[in-house]
């Protein structure tokens, strides 16, 4: 079982990597800040897919059910956001920032990096000192500047809902990872889950 979820990380992050690399080669590729950092990201997931561990334990397929509301919406606000070459450049720069964010946090949990709720190590260091999901604080800022760049009804309405579906990912991830003594440990540690003084 743990070889071949090894081989399906593998496969999806070289599949990652492939797409990446073919949408940055298109001749119509935008080369803005903000798409360069995005093409960043993308690498670094991929990468990051090839090279984690096993999960000690993996969430039930009802956890992951309810993990994919907010995966699915951000990903959308992603995809229809305009060419960020129109953005404000103050919204261009919140974006690039937190998608700088979002990449230190993710390489900072390294090999146990996952999307769906899954147990692997324990990481308390660099940005998981300060809140338990820094990377979902910047996907959450990431969205928000997408929205900015488009503000319609739709938008507004997703302003609401998105931090929603955040709060409600993180409530499924934690009631697994808090079964591990170790995160019970760390949650002590660390009070804050996604944004300090607040949650």
């Amino acid at each position: 079982m743990a070889s071949w979820s090894r081989l399906e990380s593998i496969l999806f992050g070289l599949t990652v990597l492939f797409w990446s690399g073919r949408h940055a080669l298109r001749s119509d590729a935008e080369w803005t800040v903000p798409s360069i950092s995005v093409l960043a990201l993308n690498i670094a997931v991929g990468g990051l897919f090839v090279l984690r561990h096993p999960a000690s334990r993996m969430g039930r397929w009802a956890e992951w059910v309810w993990a994919l509301p907010c995966i699915v919406v951000a990903v959308f606000v992603l995809q229809v956001a305009p060419p960020a070459a129109s953005w404000p450049i103050p919204v261009q720069g919140l974006f690039v920032v937190a998608v700088c964010w979002t990449i230190a946090s993710l390489l900072t949990l390294g090999r146990s990096f996952s999307v769906l709720p899954a147990v692997r190590s324990i990481v308390t260091r660099g940005p998981y000192r300060l809140v338990r999901h820094p990377a979902y604080l910047g996907e959450s800022v990431m969205t928000f500047a997408c929205l900015l760049a488009s503000p319609t009804w739709v938008s507004a309405a997703l302003l609401v809902l998105i931090p929603v579906f955040v709060v409600w990912r993180i409530q499924v991830e934690e009631r697994l990872l808090s079964r591990d003594s170790a995160y019970q440990q760390y949650q002590l540690r660390v009070r804050w889950r996604l944004l300090p003084g607040v949650w």
